[in-house]
């Protein structure tokens, strides 16, 4: 019980400080965690559930269109908790439901990611993470770290990036300018691409097994992907869901897994420091 008491603590915070919900939902949900806090025995009330769920529906409904990837399955996420709370009384069901629900969500994500990466030609050849590395902001730090493009060089490309959808003529994008690249982010973008793509093929297949043994590799491999994935690119939002999927399943696993999702939480934190 302690585990998923922390399990769903965390779902809180997260869905407070990383969905895109106006701040009167995200100081309701932030509410409620003192309250379970000091009033354990509401954790598994699925009215207290039902409030995080409405919450993120009514702001999803009116954000749709601009939802990242990972709010989506923060919903979906609110969505599992909620039916584990109708069965609390039945503690066996109720931690069934969260870690089949954890363990679904990862593979789904892991998955459609790696069929929309193989069926996608400009991402196998490694274009496609090749032009996100020089011209997305995202990535700026990581490519000065590691590339050899100035700051000037990143902007104008970040800039050609915005103004490139301003149609010259309707139905026509504007390709009138060039991205700048270099050799050495042309080999980035194809070692990245194939990293990422075998990674997140191997977490989903491992998790997919649901083999003791074999999961403990799938969530070595799984905070092996948070760590590095978003060192490179700072998206919080989704590399926290990704943890509290990921440790939602560690109830039954060697401690040391658990102390590595909590790594995993330490840079998180580091990483959505502003530089």
């Amino acid at each position: 019980m302690q585990h998923f008491f922390i399990v769903k603590i965390l779902s809180l915070l997260v869905f407070a400080f990383y969905f895109k919900i106006s701040l009167y939902s995200s100081v309701a949900i932030l509410i409620l965690i003192p309250l379970l806090v000091f009033k354990r025995n509401l954790i598994n009330n699925s009215i207290v559930w039902l409030i995080p769920f409405v919450l993120l529906s009514f702001d999803l409904y009116s954000n749709w269109l601009v939802l990242a990837n990972h709010e989506w399955v923060m919903w979906y996420w609110s969505i599992v908790l909620l039916v584990a709370s109708v069965y609390y009384k039945k503690s066996d069901i109720s931690e069934e439901i969260m870690k089949n629900g954890a363990r679904q969500l990862l593979i789904i994500i892991m998955l459609v990611a790696v069929a929309w990466k193989v069926t996608n030609p400009a991402y196998l050849s490694g274009s496609f993470f090749e032009r996100t590395m020089i011209s997305n902001p995202l990535f700026e730090n990581f490519s000065l770290l590691v590339g050899d493009l100035t700051v000037d060089q990143l902007r104008y490309n970040q800039q050609i990036e915005v103004t490139k959808f301003t149609n010259l003529v309707p139905g026509e994008l504007n390709t009138e300018h060039e991205l700048i690249s270099t050799n050495l982010f042309d080999l980035y973008g194809v070692l990245v691409s194939w990293w990422v793509l075998l990674i997140e093929l191997l977490i989903g297949v491992l998790f997919l097994l649901k083999r003791q043994k074999i999961d403990i590799a799938a969530h070595w491999l799984h905070i092996l992907f948070i760590i590095t994935t978003y060192f490179a690119v700072p998206i919080v939002g989704f590399g926290w869901i990704l943890i509290v999927l990921g440790f939602a399943l560690t109830q039954n696993m060697p401690k040391n897994i658990t102390y590595g999702y909590f790594v995993a939480g330490i840079l998180m934190c580091l990483y959505g420091l502003p530089l």
